[in-house]
């Protein structure tokens, strides 16, 4: 009888140290996907410990630089960086406070490919840089009209960037740029109509409607 409460002891202290063992494991799992979640963290699968989602696009000879925000209330801001194509390196030219995901680049000039990164700033430390993007700055006055998805987009002088894009009720197809109104005129496809849009407040005027044939 002794013998067998000793064994029963025995599995008790056995079950006891497994689930101690795996209690620790699962902590210990715990606070790794905890530090890994944290944004700056070299080890995040997802940002590397550096700046993620930086855009780019210019109006005329000033590019314009936006990301997300990290949502740390440690970090005391951001620093941009530019090089050019005749340029060896990145040269830091402006830091960001914490509170603002943008920065403008007014000293730039037509035709110059332009390349940018951005690091996080922390008290004591700065993080690595983002992923480049570059931009030939230019006069912005290409449109397209995407028939399909009802929008016009302005693009970039290079036609690489979206500047911005506006939805419309009908389905844009030949566009002409009024830009001494900042009107943008359109023919609609299917309905058959020519629209006048006002680039400034994006209101709509229905000009003509035409019921035989396509306006062009």
């Amino acid at each position: 009888m002794k013998k067998v409460a000793k064994m029963k002891r025995n599995d008790k202290f056995i079950l006891l140290y497994f689930f101690s063992a795996l209690l620790a494991v699962y902590v210990l799992m715990g606070c790794a996907d905890r530090k890994r979640s944290n944004p700056l963290d070299p080890q995040n699968p997802q940002t590397k410990g550096k700046l993620h989602d930086l855009r780019v696009y210019s109006i005329a000879d000033e590019i314009f630089l936006s990301w997300n925000p990290i949502g740390l209330s440690t970090i005391r801001g951001y620093r941009v960086y530019r090089k050019m194509d005749d340029q060896q390196q990145f040269i830091a030219i402006k830091d960001i406070s914490a509170d603002s995901t943008s920065f403008v680049d007014k000293n730039a000039t037509y035709n110059v490919r332009y390349q940018y990164t951005v690091t996080i700033l922390g008290e004591d430390f700065e993080s690595p840089p983002s992923d480049t993007v570059a931009i030939i700055p230019g006069p912005t006055s290409i449109f397209v009209a995407d028939v399909y998805n009802r929008h016009i987009f302005k693009l970039s002088h290079d036609c690489a960037h979206e500047v911005y894009h506006i939805p419309v009720e009908g389905y844009p197809w030949q566009l002409d740029y009024d830009e001494e109104n900042n009107n943008l005129w359109f023919t609609d496809v299917l309905f058959n109509e020519i629209v006048r849009l006002d680039l400034t407040d994006q209101s709509q005027i229905v000009l003509a409607t035409f019921y035989y044939g396509d306006p062009v």
